[in-house]
């Protein structure tokens, strides 16, 4: 099977990120150049680190989030890059949305309405909003929609028809919509 259309570039051998550190999340924004790793844990616990990739000099940045967590969810939306809620220290979910603005290198932060992990995130530019949905609390699943206008900083907030946490979730922009699939649902017993 032949690929076409596709173009090819020279990858670094190896890049090596400020710390060794699984469950992190990654998320890009091409028209700036830049990929961002953020969050995870190392053998002990969570932690805040971010690392910002720069393809127009080929250099390396680090900053951190507010919080330390793992088990964020991303999107990208213009300038920002989002990370919203996740697990943090002491097995608590977390309620902080991390905006990166790419174009002036700062951060901002948010609340999403309810801490919650394994969050589905997805941006729609056509209307400026980020969509944090599902996840779960430390007690159950939820079935929340928040949804962040990037530009005034206001939270809305909408329902899945099934509270489930570990969701996928993609927007069509240029149709005006987001979709939320799969992920795990509380089981009845």
């Amino acid at each position: 099977i032949g690929v076409t259309g596709v173009q090819t570039c020279a990858l670094p051998i190896s890049a090596v990120l400020s710390r060794a550190r699984t469950y992190i999340v990654g998320a890009s924004l091409d028209q700036h150049g830049i990929i961002i790793f953020a969050g995870g844990q190392d053998d002990r616990s969570a932690l805040k680190d971010v690392d910002i990739y720069n393809a127009s000099c080929k250099c390396w940045t680090t900053a951190l989030l507010s919080v330390a967590r793992i088990h964020i969810a991303a999107a990208s939306y213009h300038d920002f890059i989002v990370f919203g809620g996740g697990l943090g220290i002491d097995d608590v979910s977390v309620d902080v949305i991390d905006v990166y603005n790419v174009r002036l290198r700062s951060w901002l932060t948010f609340s999403l309405s309810i801490a919650r992990r394994r969050t589905g995130a997805a941006s729609l530019s056509r209307f400026g909003a980020v969509f944090f949905a599902g996840g779960r609390d430390s007690n159950s699943f939820s079935n929340v929609v928040d949804i962040l206008d990037i530009q005034s900083g206001a939270l809305s907030t909408a329902l899945l028809g099934t509270p489930r946490e570990a969701l996928s979730a993609v927007s069509l922009d240029l149709y005006g919509l987001v979709f939320f699939a799969g992920g795990r649902a509380e089981s009845s017993s």
